[in-house]
């Protein structure tokens, strides 16, 4: 609960560092912002059902989703690429733009962190499994950020277009556009939730 008190907080920060730029700039040119956050809040939204979930079915269909959607969180980060030199508020705009892809990880990496708690329930607590899990967690992670930012798919996608979806990722998994935006988001997604586990790690 104190993590979700200080995700709040966070959260209230950056909304009204936005508001604060819709009043400096008179336009609403970050409006997006708002709603890249509101996908990276539901994989928290799917782990917690997936957490209080009392029957199988309802946790496999709440894991699913958590899977299917949790790319989001951290693709906010990628919102970087509409920072641009040359403007009055161009530092503004940047910590703005790092301080939503900062709460979008940190709500990636909890809400990783909740289902990997209830997979140990569950008596999936090897640490080998456990880095397999996250392994395949990443990459698919990371072949979303892919389709997400350099494809324009998103999550909806996946239910309403799913052969062009992976038709798509089967024509670019070999090539160099790929692995430029792949590998990058692959290791440094493993790192960045080692540190945050480490840290948040029980005593």
């Amino acid at each position: 609960m104190h993590q979700y008190r200080l995700l709040l907080i966070s959260m209230g920060v950056i909304i009204a560092w936005l508001c604060g730029r819709f009043f400096l700039a008179e336009n609403f040119h970050y409006a997006f912002l708002v709603w890249n956050l509101f996908l990276a809040l539901l994989p928290l939204f799917f782990a917690e059902i997936f957490k209080r979930a009392r029957h199988w079915a309802v946790a496999m269909v709440a894991l699913f989703l958590w899977l299917i959607f949790f790319p989001n969180a951290p693709y906010i980060l990628t919102d970087l690429i509409h920072w641009r030199l040359g403007t009055s508020l161009v530092w503004y705009d940047l910590f703005l733009l790092l301080g939503f892809g900062a709460v979008g990880l940190w709500t990636g990496f909890l809400s990783l962190d909740l289902v990997e708690k209830n997979l140990k329930k569950i008596r999936i607590s090897s640490y080998i499994l456990l880095w397999i899990f996250r392994g395949i967690i990443f990459a698919l992670c990371s072949v979303g950020v892919y389709l997400g930012r350099e494809i324009r798919f998103n999550s909806w996608d996946l239910f309403t277009n799913a052969s062009s979806v992976f038709q798509t990722f089967i024509h670019d998994i070999a090539s160099q556009e790929f692995a430029i935006v792949f590998f990058p988001w692959f290791f440094g997604l493993w790192l960045g939730y080692e540190w945050y586990a480490q840290i948040n790690k029980s005593p």
